[in-house]
């Protein structure tokens, strides 16, 4: 949870709600005003869903800050999405459900951007992907042979998502600077959990 006395989070306005330059860098020019804020330092915020039953994309993006954290409120609990020492940004996916909230408490120093995205304007795997961190993207076509490349410290892994984004099987994982083979479906969406820069290659 939030430190007592954080900051109320305030809607987005002005020249950072422009088209996304890079895939989770901004929020796309149409995300509602109750879909997306920003802010500096501790905050609760509140993102509205459009409607229970649409799986979506959480994204988190931070500047200058080192040291950042994400919970996830549900009533009295708080689910930790995201503690760390670096990295720029979280996106994870959210799961279709009752909720017509989503309440989050973010700690950091520096300032912050947090945004919900349809599922089905994440990245599309066509030959190959490459960037950082956590990610969501979509296969389209007919199953494939994929190796990720990993740089850096740190574990990394593919998970296949459900229709309503539900996690399922892992079918890769690694720790550090390595190369790791699998298997990818048709028609899918996968999440990406990963520190370092990573390749994702059809083979």
């Amino acid at each position: 949870m939030a430190a007592a006395g954080a900051r109320r989070a305030r809607r987005a306005r002005g020249p950072e709600a422009a088209p996304q330059a890079a895939p989770f860098k901004m929020w796309f020019r149409n995300t509602g005003k109750g879909q997306r804020a920003e802010g500096r330092f501790d905050a609760r915020v509140v993102l509205q869903r459009k409607g229970p039953d649409r799986p979506l994309v959480l994204v988190v993006r931070f500047k200058d800050s080192e040291r950042h954290q994400v919970d996830l409120v549900r009533g009295d609990q708080a689910v930790t999405l995201l503690r760390a020492e670096s990295g720029e940004r979280l996106v994870v996916p959210l799961p279709a459900g009752a909720d017509r909230e989503v309440r989050l408490a973010i700690r950091t120093r520096g300032r912050w951007w947090a945004w919900l995205q349809e599922a089905d304007t994440v990245p599309v795997l066509e030959d190959r992907l490459d960037s950082a961190g956590p990610f969501v993207f979509r296969h389209g076509d007919g199953p494939a042979r994929i190796v990720m490349r990993h740089q850096g410290r740190g574990a990394f892994s593919l998970t296949l998502l459900s229709p309503g984004f539900e996690p399922g099987e892992q079918i890769l994982s690694g720790m550090g600077t390595s190369a790791v083979q699998a298997e990818l479906p048709a028609s899918v969406h996968v999440q990406v959990r990963a520190v370092g820069p990573w390749r994702i290659e059809r083979l």
